[in-house]
């Protein structure tokens, strides 16, 4: 049965909800779960591509973001600490450094794709000084997160599940080795270590860079520049960044597994059911369509569902606010006049974000 906000798919077996309102009913559900991994990604391996790439399959079922309950409360409160408020806080001067110093290479060079030069490094380089991971080259950074994520965009693909497997093969070798890095997290436990790291460095990465990519495509599509580098409050550059949250989630939507039969608006969901619970507002499974305009500038909202909800909402959310603010602010300052010259969107239809965003 298909009501407003909630279909079901048949070519891909599975629910799609797109209402905000049902959204957020969905994210706090206890019998959606988010121990998708077998039905959404190991389901459609080949079994020697399974037990060749057995080590990231172990890593994905170590995420918290794949559990529920006491497990997923017990391991996201073991790295709570690095995103409060205060540790955020304390890496103000530090992310404002990272933001100018990527920044004032981009103006040095006269412009130039934004998405390589900037929203990927401030991204890489904000979640390394989270993690003390400063001596990784911020090029490798991305790379492995770049690797996880086309993976759980596409798990049929057995090429990328090699090279997901690959790129964590390469993180253990260089993180877990790394003096003194992530000296909370998990200490003593080498493959918590590694789980815990590789989601962090995916989770913070793809998404905020793709979130700086947003919001400084909206920044000078709007002519906001002048705006923010004139506002000693930073209350500007803050809605520059939340406005983009609001219009341009960067991640599209996340899967849940019905436990038992679901009501959800006028549907009822049944028990097994996958479930793709929309986070933009839109059909996951429609053709890609994001725009080639920029919406004009209007008032910011902090209600968006950009971060999720409920027990899952993205812990790491006050650090992506924090590096995407310190660069739109930077970024205003040092190229007030730049106008764009080419915009082209990723295809992977679940982290979503620039790939190429060229300013002159």
């Amino acid at each position: 049965m298909n009501v407003p906000g909630v279909r079901y798919d048949e070519t891909f077996d599975c629910w799609v909800v797109t209402d905000p309102e049902l959204v957020r009913r969905a994210l706090r559900d206890p019998a959606l779960s988010a121990q998708t991994l077998e039905a959404a990604t190991v389901a459609f391996l080949p079994p020697e591509v399974r037990a060749e790439c057995a080590p990231l399959l172990d890593a994905l079922r170590r995420w918290f973001v794949t559990l529920d309950g006491e497990p997923h409360r017990e391991r996201r409160q073991a790295v709570a600490h690095l995103f409060a408020t205060r540790r955020i806080r304390e890496l103000d001067d530090v992310l404002t450094g990272i933001a100018d110093a990527a920044v004032g290479r981009c103006a040095a060079a006269g412009g130039g794709d934004v998405v390589p030069a900037i929203a990927d490094v401030v991204a890489a380089r904000g979640i390394a000084a989270l993690l003390d991971l400063d001596g990784v080259a911020h090029e490798r950074l991305n790379d492995w997160a770049r690797a996880v994520s086309a993976f759980l965009a596409t798990s049929y693909r057995a090429d990328r599940a090699r090279a997901a497997q690959a790129a964590l093969d390469e993180m253990a070798a260089s993180v877990l080795d790394v003096p003194g890095a992530m000296p909370t997290v998990a200490p003593g436990d080498p493959a918590e270590r590694l789980a815990t790291a590789s989601m962090l460095l995916f989770g913070g990465m793809e998404t905020t860079s793709g979130l700086v990519g947003f919001a400084l495509w909206y920044l000078v599509s709007n002519g906001l520049s002048d705006r923010v580098a004139a506002d000693p409050s930073g209350a500007e550059a803050d809605a520059v960044v939340e406005r983009a949250l609001e219009l341009f989630a960067p991640v599209g939507h996340v899967a849940r597994l019905a436990l038992r039969p679901v009501p959800l608006g006028d549907a009822e969901i049944p028990a097994g059911a996958l479930v793709m619970v929309a986070l933009h507002g839109e059909d996951v499974l429609a053709a890609p369509g994001m725009p080639t305009r920029c919406p004009a500038h209007g008032p910011a909202r902090r209600d968006h569902l950009a971060f999720g909800g409920g027990p899952h909402f993205c812990i790491g959310a006050p650090l992506a606010r924090a590096i995407a603010t310190s660069t739109v602010t930077a970024f205003a300052r040092a190229l007030p006049d730049v106008a764009v010259q080419e915009l082209r969107w990723r295809d992977n239809p679940t982290f979503r974000g620039p790939a190429t965003l060229v300013l002159r």
